[in-house]
């Protein structure tokens, strides 16, 4: 069973040193050490969901066609020929980040079973008003409360989902408005075991939504998907995309803004080319943030509205069910 990458070597190779390798900072312990693009990223068999897809190897086959065309799209990006093609390239690769790291699973699995046990709470408080409990269901939730019983998606599921949505996401961020900065400074842009990060804002229902993806130390990409209005739910990426390309140079302020939000998203471990004092104090700085998922119930007249959001915090302690609002 080999290990697969689910960050591409072709992409970590772009933000390695001199010597051919990264330098990582673990926010689990502060320690640091050399490696190479090979020997990072990885999970066993992670190309493979078996039993939730009708191809279980559906996910290796989308990334075997992004990955092999991400360095021809970064060469393009860098001479500023962003056509039909490169935008398609990227915008595939890019989805797969949002779908396929360790962080993603995790989120998906909490999204789903905070949504069950809202939808199950809901559906028990309903029943008692009008008058007919549901006597099984009470007496799960009283389980639930007392940690004697906990809802568990599995993984695979999570991960089948993403692999459902993949171009999905490239539809949408192949049509995204993409703004480049350009990075001219000494401190270059870090990436991680997460490159796909976002800022954190606590307000809910708030549509502004920036994503931000490192190209290369020099170069990173960002767009926010919550702008776009009207785009037809079924890709074709024979149409050329919507969105506009635009860029600029980065400031050395939002050079670091922008490395302390990828540091935060990261699930574990922080990439740079080489070591330096900044990454080892970006990674113990941020050590407990990384990305979680919060929802919320609510009354809403005679029903409950559930809503769901990503946030980038410090890690939640473990407790047994979750409350409504």
């Amino acid at each position: 069973m080999p290990d697969d990458h689910y960050v591409a070597r072709t992409y970590l190779k772009h933000f390695a040193g001199d010597s051919g390798k990264l330098r990582a900072y673990r926010k689990s312990n502060g320690k640091t050490f050399p490696c190479a693009t090979k020997d990072i990223c990885t999970e066993l068999d992670g190309d493979i969901i078996p039993e939730f897809l009708i191809d279980d190897k559906l996910l290796g086959k989308y990334r075997k066609i992004f990955e092999g065309a991400w360095n021809p799209a970064v060469e393009a990006l860098q001479k500023r020929v962003v056509d039909r093609d490169t935008k398609l390239h990227i915008a595939g690769y890019w989805a797969n980040l949002l779908i396929g790291t360790p962080t993603w699973k995790r989120t998906g699995i909490d999204l789903y079973n905070q949504n069950i046990e809202y939808n199950l709470r809901a559906r028990a408080a309903l029943a008692r008003e009008n008058g007919h409990p549901e006597e099984l269901l009470e007496q799960g939730i009283k389980a639930l409360d007392s940690g004697q019983l906990r809802i568990a998606v599995e993984g695979d599921y999570i991960r089948a989902q993403g692999a459902l949505f993949a171009l999905r996401y490239a539809w949408k961020l192949y049509n995204a408005d993409w703004h480049v900065y350009e990075n001219k400074t000494e401190t270059p842009f870090i990436t991680s075991d997460n490159p796909c990060s976002f800022e954190d804002d606590p307000t809910w229902g708030k549509r502004e939504h920036a994503l931000y993806l490192p190209i290369t130390p020099k170069l990173c990409l960002t767009c926010d998907l919550t702008k776009q209005r009207d785009l037809p739910d079924q890709p074709d990426f024979a149409k050329a995309p919507r969105g506009k390309v635009t860029g600029s140079d980065a400031s050395l302020e939002t050079i670091r803004r922008i490395n302390v939000i990828t540091a935060k998203s990261a699930e574990d471990l922080i990439l740079t080319g080489e070591e330096s004092d900044y990454g080892q104090l970006l990674a113990t700085t941020y050590a407990k943030y990384h990305v979680e998922h919060e929802s919320q119930m609510v009354r809403q007249g005679k029903a409950y509205l559930i809503g769901a959001r990503s946030r980038v915090i410090p890690r939640k302690p473990i407790s047994a069910g979750a409350k409504p609002a």
